[in-house]
């Protein structure tokens, strides 16, 4: 195990802070999701609406993920943008984190994956190794969940 490795292995659990309204309880062994959704023939709901509605929702978890990669990588967390429970839980642990985030590198690239215990899922690419980053935004649009570890 090389030494960046080693330091980012033992952070893995650093930022994994359940947000309030979210799921809380240790996750469920998920099943195969279904690679599309359905129109419900009975909803008012047109599938354009619904797609527009995800997209809608996946930009505005992307864009909330670059503030808080980007506040990271500057050394100051994006605390404004959090909720304050998991701004309360970042504080302790920041610098930390920020070590971490900038022994990464550079960011590369940032795709959409899925949606894992009602958050967002994200590839992200960075100079030094791929990441997996779960972003969970409450009504507001604060981020209320954020959790960061090796893409596998």
């Amino acid at each position: 195990m090389t030494r960046l490795t080693a330091r980012y292995a033992l952070a893995l659990g650093l930022l994994a802070l359940p947000a309030t309204g979210l799921a809380q309880a240790a996750p469920a062994p998920q099943e195969p999701a279904a690679a599309a959704r359905l129109p419900d023939a009975f909803s008012d709901e047109t599938p354009t609406a619904v797609l527009e509605a995800e997209q809608a929702r996946i930009a505005r978890a992307e864009t909330a993920l670059r503030v808080q990669i980007a506040g990271l990588q500057a050394g100051t967390p994006a605390y404004d943008a959090m909720t304050p429970g998991l701004a309360e839980a970042v504080r302790p642990q920041a610098a930390q984190v920020v070590q971490i985030i900038n022994s990464l590198g550079a960011l590369q690239a940032i795709r959409h994956v899925g949606v894992e215990n009602g958050a967002e899922l994200f590839l992200v690419t960075f100079a030094a190794a791929p990441t997996q980053w779960i972003v969970g935004l409450d009504e507001e649009g604060h981020v209320g969940a954020l959790l960061f570890r090796p893409a596998t």
